[in-house]
């Protein structure tokens, strides 16, 4: 019973210390290349380091991040079922830094070429749909099978600079208005203009 909870707590405090150091930008153009960095956080202390983990970057629709976020744990999930497009550079290898001691991933060259929307219904357009880079990993430590992933940010994705403002609207409204713990992604559909004068005050 408490080698159950000791490990318990040792995969939480893993897969709970995969964090995203540089978030990708929320307004992502098609074929523009981007940077991003991935770091965990007690990898050091745990020389995970030494089995050179691979993180792989994909894009991942509303409905796939809700879907990886609610399923359920210890049950081991397949990465290829979670993409909603192709990103060039996707791959790196975690690596220790001694000086800082930080174990971390740094995609300098990524680049989204294509992207699977969602059908829209009525008013709804394509800069109003949100997506998210999903960063995952896995490896072993000791008898211990880790599936670590993160998601970022909302990403808006646009394949044209006239949309940018629209996308940037988007973006805005999420992360002003998005509230701790939610379920990913949702945002009310209004708020008293008091708010919504307060975010657009602290954006410009």
């Amino acid at each position: 019973e408490l080698l159950a909870g000791v490990t318990e707590l040792l995969s939480a405090l893993v897969t709970r210390t995969f964090v995203i150091e540089k978030q990708p930008p929320q307004v992502m153009k098609t074929n523009t290349r981007f940077p991003a960095t991935v770091r965990l956080l007690v990898a050091g202390v745990l020389n995970i380091h030494m089995a050179a983990p691979v993180v792989y970057a994909s894009i991942v629709s509303e409905t796939q991040a809700n879907q990886l976020a609610s399923a359920s744990a210890g049950v081991l999930k397949r990465k290829e079922d979670y993409n909603s497009g192709d990103i060039l550079n996707n791959q790196g290898t975690m690596e220790y830094v001694a000086e800082t001691r930080k174990v971390s991933v740094s995609f300098k060259n990524l680049q989204l070429k294509k992207i699977k929307r969602t059908e829209k219904k009525g008013t709804e357009c394509v800069m109003d749909e949100k997506f998210s880079i999903l960063f995952w990993t896995e490896f072993s430590l000791n008898d211990l099978k880790f599936q670590l992933w993160t998601f970022s940010l909302p990403v808006v994705v646009i394949v044209h600079g006239n949309q940018e403002s629209q996308a940037l609207a988007t973006v805005v409204w999420d992360n002003g208005f998005a509230e701790l713990g939610r379920r990913l992604f949702y945002v009310p559909e209004s708020v008293p203009w008091g708010q919504a004068a307060e975010v657009l005050n602290m954006k410009w």
